[in-house]
């Protein structure tokens, strides 16, 4: 058999897969996990939007639009992320001031 032919050793290798190799069936097919979306921190948010409002002179609104933006680009999942813009005049973490409403 050459390297080519799909019965050689060089074909039945799995599938690689962002976590690793794919896994085996009970039938011995390949079944390859889906990726899972990689989550960032609130920090790491944070900071994107301060560095936006720092480095590019955006107003606050503007710089969490704009993080929201390339994270989800990136394919980030965000869903974790409290990105309120509601307590802007206050300049509280929003969090904290979501927990104290009544």
């Amino acid at each position: 058999r050459t390297p080519e032919s799909p019965g050689s050793s060089l074909f039945s290798l799995p599938a690689p897969t962002m976590n690793g190799m794919a896994r085996k069936t009970r039938d011995g097919a390949d079944k390859v996990a889906a990726p899972q979306a990689m989550r960032i921190s609130q920090e790491t948010f944070d900071d994107a939007v301060k560095e936006n409002m720092d480095d590019f002179s955006m107003e606050r609104v503007e710089a969490i639009a704009d993080a929201i933006s390339q994270f989800e680009m990136q394919g980030i999942d965000i869903s974790n992320i409290v990105t309120s813009t509601s307590n802007l005049n206050g300049g509280e973490d929003p969090l904290p001031a979501a927990v104290k409403r009544p």
